[in-house]
């Protein structure tokens, strides 16, 4: 995800604009498609980590799918709003080693 980030600086912008969501229905369709398929993908993921024991289970799977999802969009908001003024591969390795401790037992 990082690395689209930093070579497709003006992404979130067109991702987060109102003209996809809004005004193009069948756009926002397709957004909302691919995220849901990305949730379940993750919070399978997280589910199987909390069924071995390695991810708390005291916070739902798509909880947790919400704040790893945040990683990487705050990390993309920043970037293509104050470009120099972050570092975004250091900036998720800094965000990464929070969630671990965050979710892990």
């Amino acid at each position: 995800h990082i690395s689209v980030v930093q070579r497709y600086r003006a992404l979130p912008t067109l991702v987060l604009s109102d003209a996809l969501w809004v005004a193009e229905p069948k756009l926002r369709e397709r957004l909302q498609d691919s995220h849901r398929w990305q949730q379940d993908q993750v919070a399978e993921i997280i589910r199987q980590g909390q069924a071995v024991g390695e991810i708390r289970s005291d916070i739902q799977a798509d909880q947790i799918f919400v704040q790893f999802l945040g990683l990487f969009l705050t990390i993309a908001i920043l970037y293509s709003r104050t470009g120099a003024m972050i570092d975004p591969q250091v900036q998720a390795e800094a965000s990464w080693k929070m969630f671990v401790q965050a979710v892990a037992v």
